[in-house]
């Protein structure tokens, strides 16, 4: 038995990925995935220390926890995630794109160069992740959960963050224009970092 959910831990060799089934309550540990998903159901699952540097299409992934994986250049494609964990993971170059996160946390984790586009995010908590030089392209957020993350260079296109709350983050060089930063909550400290929108100078 773990310690992560008690599950017991498998061997990957010991599930086939077919499209349109279920896989429920496993555990995979130390495993490399290889091989891109399709068209799967993952529920209460467990992927520890495990590597997937592959491409997941048109899949679920409901009440799932990722931790401690390299997850670098994954790519969900039309997927959707509902109550999932991703903790302390390398996840540099990770995209979404058109699908759903939602009541979802994503905590300390390593995602440089992050692509989230067509996505809906919805009740879901992004907390102390170092997102360097991430671009959100063409999203709907709601109640969502930015907390103490590192986004310098991030580039906000087509993406409204009225009432996000980013008064705790790095922004240094963000790049918005003021349709999509408009409502945002900020800290006075950060007028600085989105000054360059407004096409003034400072005397």
């Amino acid at each position: 038995m773990n310690n992560i959910g008690y599950k017991e831990v498998i061997n990957l060799e010991e599930t086939k990925f077919i499209p349109n089934d279920t896989i429920y309550n496993k555990h995979y540990k130390n495993e490399l995935f290889t091989t891109n998903i399709n068209s799967i159901s993952f529920s209460d699952c467990i992927f520890e220390k495990c590597k997937l540097n592959i491409k997941i299409y048109n899949s679920t992934f409901t009440n799932c926890k990722f931790i401690e994986c390299d997850m670098s250049n994954i790519e969900f494609n039309k997927c959707g995630l509902h109550y999932i964990t991703i903790m302390n993971s390398k996840l540099t170059g990770i995209e979404f794109i058109e699908g759903v996160i939602k009541n979802s946390i994503l905590d300390s984790n390593l995602a440089n160069l992050t692509n989230i586009s067509n996505l809906k995010i919805d009740n879901t908590h992004f907390i102390n992740n170092i997102m360097t030089s991430t671009r959100l392209f063409s999203n709907k957020l709601n109640k969502v959960i930015i907390n103490n993350n590192k986004l310098d260079d991030l580039e906000i296109i087509d993406t409204s963050f009225n009432n996000v709350d980013l008064s705790t983050n790095n922004i240094n060089n963000i790049k918005v224009n003021i349709k999509d930063i408009k409502g945002a909550i900020i800290d006075t400290s950060q007028i600085y970092d989105l000054i360059n929108i407004l096409e003034v100078k400072i005397k």
